[in-house]
């Protein structure tokens, strides 16, 4: 742990990392407090420090910088929560909902919404929507 001029306490882990000829000290949070520097970094307890501290030099011993391993989960995360997005707003439920909301204006538009609600969304709710085919349409 290192405490700054400005008086926050930050955990920092000092190692030879890839990449580089010397030894640096990186930076892997702040220690919690309440203060404005806990809401610009993340605030680690000890015992989270200590396992990415061991995580890091696992990395660093793998010869991977643990700055670009961390981008890469992050990255990895951020494309599954994307995916994750798409997938519930191509449901025959969200296409639905899409439609009736274009269909406002229309003086049918109340019974409309009502009906694909009850019928459609009840049956087809959760399904993909290219994966609606005519029969079931038919049936």
């Amino acid at each position: 742990m290192k405490i700054t001029a400005a008086g926050s306490k930050v955990w920092v882990l000092q190692l030879r990392y890839p990449g580089h000829p010397a030894q640096s000290r990186r930076t892997l949070g702040t220690y919690p407090s309440l203060g404005v520097a806990a809401a610009r970094a993340p605030s680690l307890g000890v015992a989270a420090a200590r396992a990415k501290a061991t995580q890091w030099y696992g990395w660093v011993k793998q010869g991977i910088d643990p700055v670009h391993a961390e981008l890469a989960e992050r990255e990895r995360l951020e494309a599954e929560r994307r995916a994750e997005a798409l997938k519930r707003e191509n449901t025959f439920a969200s296409v639905a909902e899409r439609y009736i909301a274009e269909r406002a204006g229309n003086r049918r538009a109340v019974a409309d919404a009502r009906e694909i609600r009850r019928m459609l969304i009840a049956a087809w709710g959760e399904r993909p929507i290219h994966m609606i085919e005519a029969r079931d349409v038919a049936s």
